[in-house]
């Protein structure tokens, strides 16, 4: 093919299958090819579980593309035969693993927790890990489980305006104390499962941000032919994601962005460069970031769970590559937008 053809637009989409379920694959509209390179890729966590070929094959860097309004230089589609097929098949051998991984982590705990009415919820070396950040919500008040108690009221139930108690709960994801969090679960007077999801950003966030970086820098690691000269800086699915990843986003209850920024800037505040930061230039401290983003999707999956909230793996992974793929996305009628359908 010359190197006139053009390129393919595309449409992401997530359908239900047959149980319900959302699915996805790649809808393309105009013939276009890339090059690939022949230079061997750094291992991706998790390869002996996850399906990552399924994913990256379907993928390919692509310059300014022409097919784009406003052009855009990002991944696109490699409009090939089984795409749709392999990217649901990824999106399965993820939900498959972080299930497994969980499964082994509740069993490190027992079934049954005592419910304390008050004392120290966390050791005073967290208070004084995060306390010295700007709008910190890890105070001394905070550390009491009598607090929590208070803030649920006779109900219990939590309802907006709990932004602090959700940052908590994000702080003790990232600092692994499960035990403690899966006391607060089965607390009868704290209602842990209401601050999942609430109008300040429930701790959900957690698993999105995680989820976001795990997919997006694996998938850079399979494209070594944009490591050397920094060519995937100039992605927008690189820096959409790495704003969302550390930046507060007007929001004092950003503590999910905590170890994202730890990784990228070297501090828990939001004081770094996007544009200075290179996360590839390290192979070794990025293997070790996403092992410790997989171990919050498998914590927050064993608290979810514990909570009764029901996950749906396979379509938060279908959003989570949505959100990769950001917006531009043609509808048919001259407008890009991104739709599920």
């Amino acid at each position: 093919m010359s190197g006139s053809s053009r390129l393919r637009s595309l449409s992401l989409i997530a359908h239900p299958n047959e149980s319900g379920l959302l699915k996805f694959g790649f809808i393309n509209s105009r013939d276009w090819q890339s090059k690939i390179s022949s230079r061997p890729s750094p291992p991706m966590h998790q390869s002996h579980n996850i399906a990552w070929d399924s994913l990256t094959s379907n993928l390919t860097f692509v310059a300014e593309n022409p097919a784009v309004t406003p052009r855009r230089t990002d991944f696109f589609p490699r409009d090939l035969p089984s795409q749709a097929n392999s990217l649901n098949h990824f999106a399965r051998t993820v939900a498959t693993t972080i299930r497994t991984f969980s499964d082994t982590e509740r069993a490190k705990y027992p079934t049954k927790f005592d419910a304390p009415l008050q004392g120290k919820l966390f050791p005073d070396s967290i208070l004084e890990r995060y306390s010295s950040i700007p709008y910190s919500s890890v105070t001394p008040k905070s550390q009491l489980i009598e607090y929590w108690i208070e803030r649920a009221g006779p109900t219990p139930s939590y309802d907006i305006g709990q932004g602090g108690l959700v940052d908590m709960v994000k702080v003790l994801l990232a600092e692994n104390r499960l035990d403690q969090l899966l006391m607060l679960a089965h607390h009868p007077r704290i209602s842990l499962h209401n601050l999942h999801r609430i109008r300040e950003g429930g701790w959900e966030h957690v698993m999105q941000c995680a989820l976001d970086a795990y997919i997006l820098f694996n998938v850079l690691l399979s494209k070594p032919e944009l490591h050397a000269d920094g060519r995937y800086k100039s992605m927008r699915s690189y820096t959409y994601t790495l704003r969302r990843l550390t930046d507060s986003m007007d929001c004092i209850y950003d503590a999910e962005t905590f170890p994202h920024r730890e990784f990228f800037f070297g501090t828990l505040d939001n004081a770094g460069n996007v544009e200075r930061a290179d996360p590839l230039a390290d192979f070794n401290k990025l293997h070790e970031y996403l092992k410790m983003c997989f171990r919050l999707l498998y914590r927050y999956d064993v608290l979810a769970r514990e909570c009764g909230i029901g996950l749906d793996w396979e379509t938060n992974v279908v959003y989570a590559v949505g959100r990769m793929k950001a917006e531009y996305i043609e509808n048919g009628r001259d407008a890009w937008i991104m739709r599920f359908i």
